[in-house]
């Protein structure tokens, strides 16, 4: 999660500043606006496109997983842990209260514009609510809000119509509520001030030039505009008539559009691109196709006879057991399968070609044994402990407190592992299980160790 957050604040600031550097001086108001939305959408979606490479890579075989009828692995000595107070859960509270503030302001905000008090009425085709009071002209989603002051003989001042309209019919409040959101929900990203900055100065850019096009005076409408800046009011959301962004606006007005727009609309565009491949989650496949080989784990049968068919009469015998098998339940078909079957499927896997092998559900391994190792008399003491540990000597379980008639002199081996806390039992609810063996009990392991296991393959891995 840290690392997706850091790639969207990462791409969202390159290309805000590239916008700045770059765009925001340049007359192509309308490609702007495309560039900021489309951009601050791309930084969004980055994290989560996947690139893929075609690299060479040395052909190796697929090891299947195997999952061990008996497990024979020593298991190192573990202490229990300590609850840990999770951090994250506190992240996760300040972010919800932080949103909720936020979500909360945002839609007061929008309240608050909707019940404004002023007369409604249809002009010229489009909504405008006339107030009372003296309220300097602004636009939000289909609506124009201004006071009664701006009429005068049932008309509205050409300049200041002209721009809010064309704030209502290029939609530009979607443009700052899709901004909104993202403050809501990703806040912690500070870019996001800069986009909204950015996005209401084009939106006032865009509007200008409307109301330009209309073959309105320049100078007459530059003072208009500083005419309003006495009256200016902060409002969220909203498309103020007399944004104070003055000068900038002022220089654009008299611009002129430059000759080099295409190589910079061009640069922009492939400063996207180059984006994208940089911060995007990379995914490497491997272009070689040769078929190399790999020697699967062998062991050496004693009992190994050569058979004419060893692969009809290995299929023979599995299939036998064959809705355990396609089941996948392991479990059972250890339990069902006889002695004799499972001997002579130890025998016959032995002489299957190295193909063969990889197209059985099972297989057959060395096992190593368990290796001598005496507890600490440390240990000893900690197994006393009822609620940590549950406590077998040699395959019996023993109340903790018998562990007082031993000393770890008098154990060969001890193993002791972790169960988690779907796999506890009533029975047996502590964290840890501890398997202790005795000198003779050790010794007749070694003597009756199977040399060899069977295992069972599952998904490719």
């Amino acid at each position: 999660m840290i690392f997706i957050i850091l790639k969207i604040i990462l791409s969202s600031s390159l290309f805000i500043a590239l916008y700045y550097l770059l765009l925001e001086k340049e007359k192509m108001f309308r490609f702007n606006r495309f560039f900021l939305i489309g951009s601050l959408v791309l930084s969004y979606a980055i994290p989560f496109i996947t690139v893929t490479s075609e690299v060479s890579l040395p052909d190796r075989k697929a090891k299947p997983q195997v999952i061990f009828e008996e497990a024979a692995q020593q298991i190192a000595f573990v202490q229990p842990a300590k609850e840990s107070f999770d951090w994250m859960n506190v992240v996760w509270i300040i972010y919800a209260g932080i949103t909720i503030f936020l979500l909360t302001k945002s839609l007061l905000a929008i309240v608050s514009i909707k019940r404004i008090p002023g007369k409604k009425q249809i002009y010229q085709h489009y909504n405008i609510v006339l107030t009372k009071k003296k309220l300097s002209p602004f636009s939000f989603w289909n609506t124009i809000y201004l006071g009664e002051n701006y009429v005068q003989n049932n008309m509205i001042d050409p300049g200041i119509f002209l721009h809010e309209k064309s704030h209502l019919d290029q939609k530009h409040s979607i443009d700052l509520i899709f901004i909104e959101l993202l403050k809501i929900f990703t806040w912690f990203n500070p870019v996001l001030f800069l986009y909204k900055r950015a996005v209401i100065t084009n939106h006032e850019f865009l509007a200008d030039e409307a109301v330009l096009n209309s073959r309105f005076n320049i100078k007459d409408y530059q003072n208009l505009i500083l005419n309003e800046i006495i009256n200016s009011q902060k409002i969220s959301l909203v498309h103020s008539f007399n944004f104070n962004n003055t000068k900038k606006r002022f220089i654009m007005m008299n611009a002129k559009k430059s000759k080099r727009i295409l190589l910079k609309k061009a640069a922009a565009f492939t400063a996207l691109i180059a984006a994208t491949a940089l911060f995007a989650e990379k995914k490497y496949t491997n272009t070689n196709t040769g078929t190399g080989t790999s020697k699967e784990m062998t062991y050496k049968n004693p009992h190994r006879a050569t058979t004419p068919d060893p692969y009809k009469e290995f299929k023979d015998i599995l299939n036998k057991y064959s809705d355990l098998l396609n089941n996948r339940q392991y479990a059972e078909f250890s339990k069902k399968i006889t002695e004799k079957d499972k001997a002579r499927l130890e025998e016959l896997y032995a002489q299957l070609t190295d193909a063969q092998k990889d197209e059985q559900k099972i297989t057959f391994f060395s096992v190593p044994a368990f290796k001598k190792r005496n507890p600490t008399e440390n240990e000893l003491i900690s197994f006393l402990n009822k609620s940590n540990y549950a406590v077998w000597i040699d395959s019996k379980k023993i109340e903790n407190s018998s562990l007082k008639n031993y000393k770890a002199s008098d154990f060969s081996h001890v193993s002791i592992s972790k169960v988690y806390k779907n796999a506890r039992t009533a029975r047996n609810p502590q964290p840890y299980q501890v398997s202790l063996m005795t000198h003779s009990s050790f010794e007749k392991y070694l003597k009756e160790k199977p040399a060899t296991a069977m295992g069972f393959k599952g998904k490719g891995i």
